[in-house]
């Protein structure tokens, strides 16, 4: 009885986890489409424009930061978890999170710039948060 019911728990777990991420992927995919909306002319003809797209290098580095992080930290938690379950899910949405900020940061990069090359720093986002899918 006492062995259904802790593989019941950790199946539903899971499946909340795997909601979780599903609508973090959601959230990323609509920050895609948001800042495809704010697209402007890729080939600026002023020195404004031009002064702006220099942020693209600091803000990549910026999202592959939080995407490495998310992955140390999620494996710094499990590491202390001892297997408790609630521990376990901590460490997932905190890695989730984490991930999602890296698009973010692509997502504020195409709304100051408008240039297509933030796409890129979404994407940094985007594969690290596939990359945390939970298994059981």
């Amino acid at each position: 009885m006492f062995e259904r019911q802790t593989r019941e728990s950790s199946e539903s777990r899971l499946r909340a986890a795997r909601i979780i991420w599903f609508a973090m992927m959601a959230a990323v995919g609509g920050y895609f489409l948001l800042g495809w909306m704010s697209l402007r002319d890729p080939h600026p003809t002023n020195v404004e424009a031009t002064e702006v797209n220099v942020w693209l290098g600091p803000l990549l580095v910026t999202s592959l930061v939080c995407a490495f992080l998310s992955f140390a930290v999620r494996k710094s938690m499990l590491a202390k978890s001892d297997g408790r379950p609630g521990a376990t899910q901590s460490a997932n949405v905190v890695g989730f999170a984490l991930a999602e900020a890296a698009a973010l940061v692509g997502l504020g990069a195409a709304l100051v710039t408008g240039n297509v090359f933030s796409f890129g720093i979404i994407a940094v986002g985007a594969v690290a948060l596939l990359l945390h899918f939970p298994r059981a």
